[in-house]
């Protein structure tokens, strides 16, 4: 019994020390194998030591980025993502050399776990900019709301591409970031708040209703102008209205700021813009249209509209917008004058008159020979205000058989003045009788007005009554007495021969010498 005994302790002895050597066999496998990946991912970090060849040139080896990149996800993969981590981020933060602090940032990026993000302020704060630029990436690539503090924190780097990344990264970590960035708007370092600017422009959509709240209800100025600056570069339709709020703002610089950003919103802009215009006794109607007038052509039509109006505020007001924008609203002009309602043709006029381009000579013409009296005088003071440019088309009205065109063009001709001197010249040359007589009466109206003092050269003898009635008469002795007659001229047929010799002393000196002045 005592040898049996004796043999069981002596084989319980045995285990404990078999057992004893496997756990310890077991922890030198573990420890090789851990070793084994520090070796691996060292291999990994340091592809790009220096080789130094015969010559004494330093030479860098580059290796594929695949390669590093899937070296990394097995070590990451393979039980030592832990160890991995903590290797790296060490690494990131003390070795000396900055190649290997770069790629351990790197490394750190690719492997996508956020834990150690603590440990990018080492790297974030590195003198080296490759390396601070490389963890900004890096930061990006991990892209959960644990990277945001520390990008907004970048964004006041010295290096601008660092800035960028910054803010590139901020744009891909997406909804997360906006409540940070956004207080990043208050920041009063001026880096800060335009790279939070930007990133949020850069977010988009989802950051609307965040910085249109933000506009709102902040009380810190810096922070609205922020505000106001990102959603204009944003360009998106929902923001409209709070521009058109921020515009209304009683600081010129907010206002000065959502004039901008209204502008670069474009066409979504222009159709809440114009109906705040049309609101009656608004007293911001002012500052509305002068954004409506930086939107060009893209406010011209909803502007016509506005012609028909009952406010005559309004009207004005949007007749004073398409003056100011000029050529961009010539063509829609025009078209609203041949084809608009009574009330939008007369306001079409007047805008082309106070534009004053010759290009709206021809339809302001055409509607002093329509039915319409009150769009002839429109018509008729907007090519007064043309100027010489209409003083041709207005004497061509005086063939039209109409008696109230004619003295309609008559009168634009007298207010015109000294402009229309030589197209009316050119009206005594004419085959028909009766532009002759009009461009006569006229000469002899602005002669007896004292407009015509002063003429020199060619066309001084006109001034002359007897010369101007001989030039007239010429005429009517060669052909014309139906119709002279018709007028009352036979009166002059007695004083004709004198008027003749007259003008042949006249045509001797060079005046009329042919059908058409030359």
């Amino acid at each position: 019994m005592g040898e049996q005994l004796a043999l069981l302790s002596t084989l319980d002895c045995a285990l404990d020390y078999f057992r004893r050597v496997e756990r310890e066999r077991n922890q030198a496998l573990a420890q090789l194998e851990a070793l084994q990946q520090q070796v691996n991912v060292l291999r990994v970090l340091t592809s790009l030591i220096p080789t130094s060849p015969a010559g004494g040139v330093m030479k860098y080896r580059h290796p594929a980025v695949d390669t590093r990149a899937d070296g990394i996800g097995g070590l990451y993969n393979h039980g030592c993502r832990d160890r991995a981590l903590i290797w790296l981020a060490t690494t990131a933060r003390q070795n000396p050399d900055p190649n290997l602090r770069r790629w351990a940032t790197f490394a750190l990026g690719m492997m996508g776990d956020p834990r150690p993000v603590p440990a990018f302020a080492s790297p974030l704060n590195d003198a080296d900019k490759a390396v601070r630029r490389q963890a900004v990436v890096a930061l990006g690539r991990i892209g959960t709301a644990h990277v945001v503090t520390p990008l907004v924190a970048a964004l006041k780097d010295a290096d601008g591409e660092v800035r960028e990344k910054a803010i590139e990264a901020l744009a891909k970590v997406g909804e997360p970031a906006i409540r940070l960035t956004i207080a990043g708007l208050r920041s009063s370092d001026v880096l800060v708040r335009r790279g939070s600017s930007d990133a949020l422009a850069r977010i988009g959509r989802p950051a609307v209703s965040p910085l249109t709240r933000s506009l709102l209800e902040e009380d810190d100025r810096l922070a609205r102008v922020a505000a106001v600056e990102t959603l204009g570069k944003m360009r998106d339709e929902r923001a409209v209205a709070t521009l058109v709020v921020a515009l209304m703002d009683s600081d010129g610089d907010i206002q000065d700021m959502a004039a901008q950003a209204l502008v670069r919103t474009g066409k979504p802009a222009v159709a809440p813009l114009v109906r705040v215009l049309r609101v009656a006794g608004n007293p911001f109607r002012r500052r509305v249209a002068e954004v409506l007038v930086r939107t060009r052509s893209l406010a011209v039509k909803p502007l016509i509209d506005v012609f028909g109006d009952e406010n005559a505020d309004v009207r004005l007001a949007a007749s004073e917008v398409l003056v100011k924008m000029g050529k961009p609203a010539l063509g829609s002009l025009r078209g609203a004058l041949r084809k608009s309602k009574p009330g939008v043709r007369l306001e079409a006029a007047t805008a082309l008159g106070l534009i004053g381009d010759p290009t709206a000579v021809k339809p302001l013409v055409q509607a002093i020979r329509g039915r319409d009296q009150e769009l002839r005088q429109t018509a008729a003071r907007a090519l007064v205000r043309i100027g010489r440019p209409a003083a041709a088309p207005l004497v061509s009205l005086f063939k039209e058989a109409d008696a109230s065109v004619r003295e309609q063009a008559s009168q634009a001709l007298v207010e015109i003045g000294r402009p229309a001197f030589e197209p009316l010249c050119c009206g005594l040359y004419e085959a028909d009788f009766s532009t002759r007589w009009e461009a006569a009466q006229v000469l002899s109206r602005l002669r007896s007005s004292g407009r015509l003092r002063g003429l020199h050269g060619k066309w001084e003898r006109i001034v002359d009554e007897t010369v101007l009635l001989a030039w007239f008469n010429s005429g009517w002795a060669q052909g014309g007495t139906e119709r002279s007659e018709s007028r009352g001229d036979s009166k002059r047929e007695a004083s004709t021969p004198i008027l003749m010799r007259r003008l042949s002393d006249d045509r001797k000196r060079g005046l009329g010498q042919s059908g058409r002045v030359p």
